[in-house]
């Protein structure tokens, strides 16, 4: 029997080749007509990341002459998972032959599993189970199988505590998320310039410090907080651009727990009990909900208001 395997080269290429029975994906389901391999491809002693493009192999060995399969296409995927646990279809592709037919399913899960808010550490999924109909004598019959191994194991990409919990966000970000300074190199050409520079700063330095005695007019602007900036540009905002308003206000929500409170708000993800109606706000804007930005910006107001 003619068989036709798809592997990923790298994570990126992939090639059809034949393949011996040893490496095809394990058998999941048969009866008198029609034989289904199926199962994550290429997984063998890799670890796997979350937010990884993932192969799922469907292999359907049987008569042509005398069975009609329904192709597996996007809706036979989508439709096994749960609507709000479904990962992201990537791309699909399906190689016919004589003796059946396979088809790779190259997805992405980006969720939680089951109805967790947040998941640090490992994360285990079950794979659903698939349907799929085939004719035979003018009757349809129906199949249904779950890939093996059924649970697909997810780690985490960042590193964790003992706990395998998240550090605080300085862990991650020692520059609060702003860019590294820039380095330059330094250049014999330019390296005078630079004492001439410095010398003239010093001169003006004692010819000005008469004046540092002067005080400063009591009437001179001070300068505005970060947070309060962006969320006087978050008030003039429309929010027609949803993911870049989130993105704003949760980054203002951040710069006010910092700058204010001294609270690193993504601590709050392991269930803190402090600053409860910020926390719970916090949360809420990590889920970016549809259409409620302007009403958690005001909300947000109104909590820093009091």
């Amino acid at each position: 029997m003619k068989v036709v395997r798809i592997i990923l080269l790298a994570g990126l290429l992939s090639v059809s080749i034949p393949v011996t029975g040893e490496e095809l994906a394990a058998e999941v389901y048969r009866d008198e007509h029609i034989g289904v391999h199926a199962g994550i491809s290429g997984q063998s002693g890799r670890i796997i990341h979350f937010g990884d493009v993932l192969p799922l192999v469907v292999q359907l060995a049987y008569d042509s002459d005398k069975l009609s399969v329904d192709e597996p296409d996007d809706e036979f995927f989508n439709a096994a998972w749960p609507e709000d646990d479904r990962p992201v279809l990537k791309d699909r592709k399906t190689v016919r032959s004589d003796s059946g037919l396979q088809t790779v399913f190259y997805f992405q899960i980006l969720d939680c599993p089951g109805e967790q808010w947040t998941c640090p550490g490992t994360r285990e999924y079950l794979l659903p189970e698939f349907s799929l109909n085939y004719q035979i004598d003018g009757v349809t019959e129906s199949l249904s199988f779950r890939p093996w191994p059924s649970i697909l194991t997810v780690s985490s990409a960042i590193p964790l505590d003992e706990e395998d919990q998240l550090f605080q966000f300085r862990k991650y970000f020692p520059t609060n998320a702003y860019p590294n300074p820039v380095s330059g190199s330094d250049r014999k050409g330019t390296a005078f310039g630079f004492v001439g520079i410095g010398m003239a700063a010093l001169l003006g330095g004692i010819l000005m410090w008469p004046f540092r005695l002067k005080k400063s007019s009591p009437f001179g602007a001070k300068k505005e907080t970060r947070w309060k900036v962006l969320l006087q540009e978050l008030e003039d905002d429309d929010a027609a651009d949803e993911k870049r308003y989130f993105d704003q206000l949760r980054r203002c929500v951040v710069w006010y727990c910092t700058d204010e409170l001294d609270i690193d708000p993504f601590d709050w993800l392991g269930s803190r009990d402090e600053e409860p109606e910020l926390q719970s706000l916090f949360v809420d804007l990590l889920h970016s909900p549809t259409g409620k930005g302007p009403e958690l910006r005001t909300r947000f107001a109104d909590l820093i208001a009091h």
